[in-house]
């Protein structure tokens, strides 16, 4: 997430600070909206432009500092100008800091102060800033960065859990005072989706979260400026298994970050990982034919009248009555999150098969699983246009069952353990602007 500021409100109308406010808010325009009206160009030319912007307001607020040295107002648009820096600014701080003690009821200048803090890493400052700029005036970018920061704290797993909690509540509120704001809809999702990685037990989070990245999305500043916007949408179309989306999603993730190199790792490992898993259940993980119907029989002489196979499924969740058997073929798990095989059944069809929430090394290849309450997935990404790859150009289509709770799993007739379980967690990077 990428805490941001954005314009001042209430100095005196005095036409040079105006005309310093609105310069000010151009260094913003073009750190956070570039792209809205510049489709098309690159990283660079952004960088270029909050140069430049940054210098123009700079010029004009010189002078006047020169005339009016103790200005709060003043000293904290210079402090905000140099304050859209990607690092932690010193000099920005200190005017800042300045503003604030001259000033404190200077909202604004609170709110900047606390993300000049979270630049530094210094998350106890920078929280007592944003409870400062509260204390003087709710405001939707306050709302928002008390939001993001509370997520960040560290504590025991109840703290966090409440810390989450009072997250979403802010994040609520900043919507509600702007109901087209793409930023806030895009704090409050990842408000819901830290809570439902951390309680797992309501998916009511999971699809609010999507709710809201969707509002976001809606909003063209947000939608073609934000990348975290697109990442974070992306890990929730990668939990839901909707491997199309989620490429999609970091594709322009990489298009719109400063650093892309990250989704772009990711983008390969996805694809490299759904190509393994294409190939392994295409080729019947390579096992020769005789060993092959050896076991497809040993399953069909096991099978009860509970039982189903792969082929009984339909798409999405299936009844809780029966249960898929399968043998395990090949462990494909590529990353803790989630554990991920290939089986097949007494029909010898074969899918992939993820499973959440488990510890690693419990479930083995050759062991014999009936899954009950199996949710089917269909997956079909296809090859890129203009592929610069193997991976990239190779289109991958197969079926996937995905079990959520490893207690639905049953090997040698007991269902799995419940000390075996284990919890799939949400990492949260802050970033600043």
């Amino acid at each position: 997430e990428k805490p941001k500021a954005d314009s001042f409100v209430g100095m005196a109308e005095d036409g040079g600070v105006m005309a310093a406010r609105q310069a000010v808010d151009a260094v913003y325009d073009a750190r956070d909206r570039f792209f809205t009206t510049q489709d098309g160009q690159s990283m660079g030319a952004r960088a270029a432009a909050i140069d430049d912007a940054r210098k123009k307001a700079l010029e004009i607020l010189e002078p006047l500092l020169a005339a009016n040295a103790q200005n709060a107002e003043l000293i904290f648009l210079k402090g905000k100008a140099l304050n859209t820096s990607e690092e932690h600014s010193l000099e920005a701080e200190e005017l800042l800091s300045k503003a604030v003690k001259l000033k404190p009821t200077l909202s604004d200048a609170w709110d900047a102060l606390g993300e000049c803090f979270w630049k530094k890493g210094d998350l106890a400052a920078s929280q007592s800033c944003f409870e400062g700029a509260l204390k003087h005036g709710s405001s939707k970018h306050s709302l928002r960065h008390m939001s993001m920061l509370l997520r960040q704290l560290r504590g025991t797993p109840a703290e966090q859990e409440a810390n989450i909690e009072q997250s979403l509540k802010l994040a609520k509120q900043a919507v509600g005072m702007d109901l087209n704001d793409g930023h806030s809809w895009y704090i409050m999702g990842n408000a819901h989706l830290s809570l439902f990685f951390r309680q797992m037990h309501d998916a009511e989070h999971l699809r609010q979260a999507l709710k809201a990245f969707k509002r976001a999305e809606a909003d063209a500043n947000e939608n073609s400026n934000n990348p975290d916007l697109h990442q974070n949408k992306a890990t929730l179309s990668l939990y839901q298994e909707d491997y199309a989306g989620a490429l999609a999603g970091l594709a322009k993730a990489a298009q719109l970050d400063s650093t892309p190199g990250p989704a772009l790792e990711q983008i390969q490992a996805v694809r490299r990982q759904l190509v393994r898993i294409a190939t392994v259940v295409d080729n019947k993980a390579k096992f020769k034919a005789k060993r092959l119907a050896a076991m497809v029989e040993a399953l069909q002489s096991s099978r009860t009248t509970t039982d189903v196979c792969i082929r009984d499924l339909k798409l999405g969740a299936n009844p809780v009555e029966g249960t898929l058997l399968v043998k395990v073929a090949a462990n494909l798990t590529s990353q803790p999150v989630p554990q991920v095989f290939a089986v097949f059944d007494a029909n010898n069809d074969w899918c992939g098969a993820t499973v959440y929430n488990l510890q690693p090394d419990v479930i083995s290849i050759g062991d014999v699983l009936r899954i009950a309450a199996p949710q089917l997935v269909q997956v079909d990404v296809e090859a890129e246009a203009a592929a610069d790859s193997a991976v990239h150009s190779q289109a991958v289509h197969f079926r996937s069952v995905r079990v959520d709770n490893p207690q639905h799993i049953t090997r040698k007739g007991q269902p799995l353990a419940a000390d075996l379980l284990a919890k799939t967690l949400l990492g949260v990077t802050a970033k600043s602007s």
